[in-house]
């Protein structure tokens, strides 16, 4: 596989099936739009993972929904163009194995009474590993009404984030070290989690030979 500039890579077997090379354009920003309209709903995520002195790491996430047009809740209550439905802020603290060692949770907007209650199940975290079960894990302490369906969203995108950045420091650590990835006899939590890091792609041959796993034969129709 060779990468070029632009995010492209080269064709590539997948399986026994050669594919088309996938090129990608950094430069491009949006969507073009497919014709005149109008912006009436808006969700804003934003996810952030700090290192911290203690050895720790936060992630934070904070999620915001407007409208772009005055209306009035189920309740009666007036809400402007602009103006927050939902606002609301999170942090988990995670230990190097991705662990849950505190949560913090804030709403700054919700539509009734009820939803800053909902926060309460978030404490049932702490302890929780993020990884594979991290989406039922959430399920399991806060699915339903136990909880808040946007604060599940969210939490979701933050084990993502989590994924995403605090595996991907220690491998920029062990380079700056010399010590390859892999080498600490840990396997990344990413592995076998999309096509590009399955165990029997040529990356994962290429970056860590020694968690390659053989392509199997595909089954015959009518056997398991």
């Amino acid at each position: 596989m060779r990468w070029s500039r632009g995010y492209s890579f080269e064709p590539e077997t997948l399986g026994n099936q050669p594919k088309q090379a996938i090129r990608m354009n950094h430069t491009t920003q949006a969507l073009a739009l497919a014709g005149q309209s109008t912006a009436i709903h808006s969700r804003t995520i934003s996810l952030n993972t700090r290192s911290r002195d203690d050895g720790l790491w936060d992630v934070e996430g904070s999620l915001s929904d407007v409208r772009g047009y005055d209306y009035a809740s189920p309740v009666g209550e007036l809400i402007a163009a602009g103006q927050p439905i939902h606002e609301m802020s999170i942090r988990l603290t995670l230990d190097h194995s991705l662990t849950v060692s505190a949560v913090a949770v804030r709403i700054g907007h919700a539509p009734f009474d009820a939803c800053p209650h909902a926060s309460a199940p978030l404490q049932e975290l702490v302890g929780v590993r993020i990884g594979s079960g991290w989406r039922q894990a959430i399920g399991e302490r806060m699915g339903t009404v136990r909880g808040c369906t946007h604060l599940r969203d969210l939490l979701v995108q933050m084990g993502t984030a989590a994924v995403l950045a605090i595996p991907h420091h220690h491998a920029h650590q062990r380079q700056a070290s010399r010590l390859a990835l892999g080498d600490d006899g840990q396997a990344p939590p990413f592995l076998d989690q999309c096509l590009a890091w399955r165990r029997e792609g040529p990356l994962v041959r290429m970056l860590l030979p020694q968690l390659t796993r053989e392509p199997q034969p595909p089954t015959p129709p009518g056997r398991s």
